[in-house]
C-alpha cells in the first residue's frame, strides 16, 4: 500500500500539432499533474502473519519554479 500527500496542480504539459487528411490541422494536448509544496510518500508493508509492519516514509519539497507560456496560432 502506498499513499502520497501533495498539492497536485493540473497543467498543460505540451501540445503536439498534426495535419490530417485534406489539410485539416489538429492538436493533441498533453495534460498532467505536477506536485507543488510538501510531498509526503508513505509505503506500508505488513507481514503475512500480521505481526510486523514496515513503514517507509519520504518527505520532500516540490516547487514549481517557472511556467513557460506559449501561443498556438490557428487559422
Amino acid at each position: 500500500m502506498a499513499l502520497r500527500v501533495a498539492l497536485a496542480v493540473l497543467m498543460l504539459l505540451g501540445v503536439a500539432g498534426f495535419v490530417g487528411g485534406q489539410g485539416a490541422v489538429g492538436y493533441d494536448p498533453e495534460i498532467g499533474t505536477v506536485s507543488d509544496g510538501v510531498v509526503n510518500d508513505v509505503q506500508v508493508t505488513v507481514s503475512a502473519d500480521r505481526r510486523y509492519v514496515q513503514i517507509n516514509f519520504f518527505s520532500g519539497m516540490a516547487i514549481i519554479i517557472d511556467i513557460d507560456d506559449f501561443v498556438v496560432i490557428t487559422d
